[in-house]
């Protein structure tokens, strides 16, 4: 059998991902493999996807991010090809919402789950089943709250019980909420540049206006958003030059969890468009200092455009 779960929830849709996995698994013995179908080596990939022979064992893959390979058409070609005889069950799993009309969506027929990001819903729905594996009571606004204080991100949502977990708290109140969920600049930081990366203009807003009417100073979530730009255009450039990760970090001083981070949005950035928004970050920089446009507005309207 073969799955593709997708969309840009992906907290959600890799841990749907290795749930169906070991539901598949059970009690057996079959072997999970996982393998970063983006950067592995295409042979690899194909090996696996190959025909079984007499010297294969089932097993259960789940292969991630197989969209970003740059051999993809022929990885696609090989996993659509003798699909049926295939004796292992291949559970595909992509950061990213997969055109319709593809033949590689297609391909899945009515084995799709999608994770769309910041469906209310869906996080909110996860969240209380969570609350009620580790004990917790919760009330349907102290979940509501709780769930928005967290811009609806489920990693974050899922932080905030990891620590509710770990605490002697056996009830979801708002004063709990507000000791453990602080919304801060820090807080909405990778939330904003996230948004900005991947053009989701009417979230960047949303979060920005939350920013604003916490009183954060717009200067620094112009600074903030510079230093984004400044970091995908330096791992853009290194990995045309064919550096690794790690190489990439070291050479430009940029912490190896942000380099894996902004790493396929760096690589699938044209550098255009990079230059293009840096000029515009500079030129709104040079004219709300003019007093020619009031920054909050100036930010707004960039975020709004992209």
């Amino acid at each position: 059998m073969h799955i593709l779960i997708h969309g840009q929830e992906t907290y959600l849709s890799l841990a749907r991902a290795k749930d169906v996995a070991l539901q598949k698994k059970g009690d057996s013995d079959i072997e999970i493999i996982t393998l970063d179908a983006d950067s592995s080596d295409p042979k690899e990939i194909i090996t696996h996807l190959s025909s079984n022979n007499l010297f294969q064992e089932k097993a259960i893959y789940i292969l991630k991010r197989l969209y970003r390979n740059k051999e993809k058409e022929g990885i696609i070609e090989e996993l659509i090809k003798n699909a049926d005889k295939r004796i292992s069950d291949f559970i595909i799993w992509e950061d990213q919402k997969i055109n319709k009309t593809t033949k590689y969506f297609k391909f899945f027929g009515k084995n799709i789950e999608l994770f769309e990001k910041g469906d209310k819903r869906e996080v909110s729905s996860w969240a209380s089943k969570r609350l009620e594996q580790i004990g917790i009571q919760h009330t349907p606004s102290a979940l509501k709250e709780l769930v928005s204080r967290c811009n609806y991100d489920a990693e974050r949502v899922a932080h905030v019980i990891e620590k509710l977990d770990l605490s002697e708290e056996n009830v979801l109140t708002d004063k709990l909420i507000d000791e453990l969920v602080s919304n801060t600049l820090e807080i909405y930081a990778w939330d904003l540049t996230d948004a900005l990366n991947r053009r989701d203009s009417q979230n960047a807003v949303t979060i920005f206006e939350n920013l604003l009417n916490q009183q954060i100073d717009p200067n620094l979530v112009l600074a903030m958003l510079g230093n984004n730009m400044k970091n995908i255009a330096q791992v853009h450039l290194l990995q045309k030059q064919g550096a690794t990760s790690a190489e990439i970090a070291k050479l430009a001083g940029i912490h190896p969890f942000i380099v894996s981070k902004i790493g396929s949005i760096a690589r699938d950035m044209k550098w255009s468009d990079i230059q293009a928004i840096f000029k515009k970050l500079v030129s709104l920089d040079l004219t709300s200092k003019k007093g020619d446009i009031d920054l909050s507005l100036g930010i707004t309207i960039l975020l709004s455009r992209i």
